[in-house]
């Protein structure tokens, strides 16, 4: 059985995280698996719940970012060293053969790779929202990575990846656990009547809450019984995405805006799924994917998101979705009526192009075929 050793930039579970798991699920009975995570955090657990038997190694990793502090570089440069001679004596040590890497933002895998000649795939779930480092990263992944795997033809395109495969991340119903309508508000302590707006993202300048609730302020001080769920917390903990929270709690205290609620990191998110009447992305930049919309569409929740992007390619798998406009989410909000006895069933559907059988075929396929 071969050995993997698997990379992965944040100890949460959002996009990549969920990736990670969906890899570790495809792989586990075929392969011996490593997996490389930052710190403790929800993740390990759910690894473990998918994989009893993989190999969790918590070590602090050199992620790449686009920052203006020196200390941020100094420390960069530091564990990116220390990362590639440990890992290097690691590999060799325990004879691994292939290493994987699961996130754009490592990028000592792939020279621990070629330095002992061993085969690298790098799956790619993100981009920058500059070109020279698009450019840059994008290069540096074909000169030394083995085979590169990207989330969407999007992500493929901005980093000019002529030849990378692209396969796209599945939805797994076994990974959601769905609730009555009532139930799932009940546990969230949300009344059953109220007109319910979901954000589901990590906390970050890029992903538009603040600018979302600034722009519904309105509504939300006339009316109480409008809730915004913010399902979601900062997945790097960096002094810009800690300002950019930091601002959207200034902004609820001073409005006193209590139908406002912040959930940080969600674990169960079938949870929000369930109670939820409306889905908002309001994105301020291109998204390489759109996991967390997939899922609302999934659910055939309203969901209104930018069409561009990632998420242009979620829109043509669900053939689905609404364009973000916030006169008409504020126009959907008014024309919705619930009512105590209310129960709505979840249902859950997948298009085939997201089963997660066709994905396992495809990464399996990817995997076995390695030298």
């Amino acid at each position: 059985m071969k050995k993997i050793i698997i990379f992965n930039a944040s100890s949460f579970i959002y996009g990549a995280e969920r990736g990670l798991l969906n890899l570790i699920n495809a792989l586990k009975n075929d392969f011996n698996i490593t997996v490389v995570v930052p710190c403790k955090g929800p993740l390990v657990k759910k690894i473990r719940e998918v994989c009893p038997s993989v190999n969790i190694i918590i070590f602090p990793l050199s992620v790449l970012m686009f920052s203006l502090s020196p200390l941020y570089f100094a420390k960069f440069i530091f564990l990116f060293f220390v990362n590639f001679f440990f890992f290097l004596f690691y590999i060799n040590y325990n004879d691994i053969d292939i290493i994987s890497t699961n996130s754009l933002l490592l990028t000592f895998p792939v020279l621990c790779a070629r330095l002992l000649n061993r085969f690298h795939i790098w799956h790619i779930r993100e981009i920058f929202p500059y070109k020279f480092m698009n450019y840059i990263l994008g290069n540096y992944a074909k000169l030394f990575s083995s085979q590169i795997v990207c989330q969407s033809e999007f992500i493929k395109e901005k980093l000019h990846l002529n030849k990378a495969a692209v396969i796209y991340e599945p939805l797994n119903k076994k990974d959601y656990k769905f609730y009555g309508y009532s139930r799932a508000r009940d546990k969230l302590n949300i009344p059953h009547n109220a007109v319910v707006i979901s954000i589901i993202s990590r906390i970050h300048p890029a992903k538009g809450q603040y600018e979302f609730i600034s722009e519904l302020r309105k509504l939300l001080q006339r009316d109480k019984n409008v809730i915004v769920l913010i399902a979601g917390d900062i997945s790097i903990s960096t002094f810009h995405n800690r300002a950019y929270k930091r601002k959207i709690e200034e902004l609820v205290k001073k409005y006193s805006l209590s139908n406002v609620r912040i959930l940080g990191f969600v674990d169960d998110i079938g949870l929000v799924l369930s109670a939820i009447d409306i889905c908002t992305f309001p994105f301020k930049r291109e998204e390489p994917f759109g996991i967390a919309a997939a899922e609302a569409l999934a659910c055939r929740i309203d969901a209104f998101y930018p069409p561009a992007g990632g998420l242009s390619e979620v829109r043509r798998i669900f053939r689905r979705g609404n364009d973000f406009n916030i006169d008409e989410i504020i126009k959907r909000v008014r024309n919705y009526r619930r009512y105590a006895n209310t129960r709505r069933k979840t249902t859950f559907n997948i298009p085939d192009e997201l089963s997660l059988k066709r994905y396992k075929n495809v990464i399996i396929k990817t995997y076995k075929n390695v030298p």
